[in-house]
């Protein structure tokens, strides 16, 4: 549908905000300036914030609707990945652009860099593989203030062991560098997809 593969305008809108905000926040704070390591994280959970809004819709849900999938000789897990592999990858090449582009701005080290970079995509999974069930589960509501509220508490429940196992592992192992943090929750949502 786009001549730059899995480049939209959310992607557009990710890279500017994400860039907005590292130079908002490298210029602030003359005295005590924030670290790059800081503005990288506080940029990916502003990208993942914009993700929850903009993943709404996504490619697997006009895939789901073409007759031709349930036709193929393959396993329903099969069918769905397929369906919506465009919608697995676009968080993927949307991270590389804005968080690259951000680690320039601010400085930031590589493995920084990935963190976010993985972080966003595998939040991306989350909000497809979520949305994948809740369309399963609640079907099509006729309040959609209600779907959203519902689809909100269903994330924070799905997410919440991740996050819960970065903030312990961050609390348990004194002088851990604060971003490592991230890969609980990283492996959390990976599996969650799964």
């Amino acid at each position: 549908r786009s001549r730059l593969i899995f480049l939209s305008g959310s992607s557009l809108l990710l890279v500017a905000c994400c860039l907005g905000m590292a130079f908002i926040l490298k210029s602030s704070g003359d005295e005590d300036p924030m670290s790059p390591n800081m503005i990288m994280m506080i940029a990916a959970m502003m990208g993942i914030y914009l993700q929850f809004f903009m993943n709404a819709t996504g490619e697997w849900s006009r895939e789901m609707t073409k007759p031709y999938l349930f036709l193929v000789p393959v396993s329903p897990f099969l069918k769905l990945v397929w369906a919506s592999l465009t919608s697995l990858i676009k968080p993927l090449a949307d991270g590389l652009i804005a968080y690259v582009l951000c680690a320039v701005v601010v400085g930031a080290g590589p493995a920084v860099t990935v963190l976010c970079i993985l972080m966003y995509m595998t939040f991306g999974w989350v909000f497809t593989a979520s949305s994948i069930l809740s369309e399963r589960v609640l079907g099509g509501v006729a309040n959609k203030g209600l779907l959203v509220v519902l689809y909100m508490l269903l994330l924070m429940a799905l997410v919440a062991p991740g996050i819960i196992a970065g903030v312990v592992l961050g609390v348990l192992i004194e002088g851990m560098p604060k971003i490592l943090m991230a890969l609980p929750v990283i492996v959390w949502n990976i599996l969650l997809t799964l």
